[in-house]
């Protein structure tokens, strides 16, 4: 099977050369996105290839796996007689993906502060995925975690745990915290209101996309996986695109 890789990055790497060992008698070719596979639906991400020169590559017996393929290129993809894996519609790889996201931020926490994880007060904005992995491995190493999450069953679920937690409708519920860490996609806080945070609280954002402008003091961490854990990144991104081989 001909593997076609599209951007780089050691998970990248990594996926290619656990997948080149697979012998699949389904395709003949595998054409590899990134994660994500694009971040403006123009190019491939952290490439200057137009997502248009994937087309030519596609027909019968194509597998194109990605990660949050846009819609129109993957209707296209699949009139041109190629399948189509989108690793962000599969539940287990989510589930996984989020673990060792939670846990690569948790090393970028520890290298940030030079106190032990007890000393810290930690704002975790989301309660998704990531945030539930994050919210275990802070309290399991003794930090101090506030959730802000607008979900109202959320917030009864955590405090019936002992879990603090908030709406966050003001920056004052942010007070005191060493660092907030944004796992939500959706906008939280404003850049306005990070850049007043941040002149006491180091503000961590691990969601993909652009929340936050680039006069915001942020530590933007949307590829964890890939920074601090690409090899077995990849073999986890490889594993479930070889079920479909």
């Amino acid at each position: 099977m001909e593997i076609c890789t599209f951007g780089g990055g050691g998970r990248q790497s990594a996926c290619a050369k656990a997948l080149a060992k697979i012998e699949s008698d389904r395709y003949e070719r595998l054409v590899l996105l990134p994660i994500p596979t694009t971040r403006d639906k123009k190019y491939v991400t952290s490439t200057d290839t137009p997502l248009e020169d994937i087309l030519p590559l596609v027909g019968q017996g194509v597998l194109v796996a990605g990660y949050n393929i846009p819609d129109e290129l993957g209707e296209r993809l699949i009139l041109a007689g190629g399948e189509v894996y989108d690793a962000a519609l599969d539940e287990e790889f989510l589930e996984e993906n989020a673990e060792i996201t939670a846990e690569g931020a948790l090393g970028k926490i520890l290298c940030q502060f030079n106190l032990a994880p007890s000393e810290l007060r930690v704002g975790i904005v989301g309660y998704g995925r990531i945030g539930k992995r994050l919210l275990r491995l802070l309290l399991f190493l003794g930090a101090r975690v506030k959730v802000y999450t607008r979900r109202e069953g959320t917030r009864t679920t955590l405090a019936e745990c002992g879990i603090e937690s908030s709406f966050g409708r003001c920056e004052e519920d942010f007070a005191d915290l060493d660092l907030i860490v944004n796992t939500a996609p959706a906008p939280f806080l404003n850049s306005e209101a990070v850049r007043r945070l941040s002149e006491r609280s180091v503000f961590m954002d691990l969601a993909s996309g652009k929340n936050f402008d680039d006069g915001a003091d942020v530590i933007k961490l949307a590829s964890v996986p890939d920074a601090m854990y690409p090899e077995t990144a990849g073999k986890i991104y490889a594993k479930y695109i070889s079920k479909y081989l």
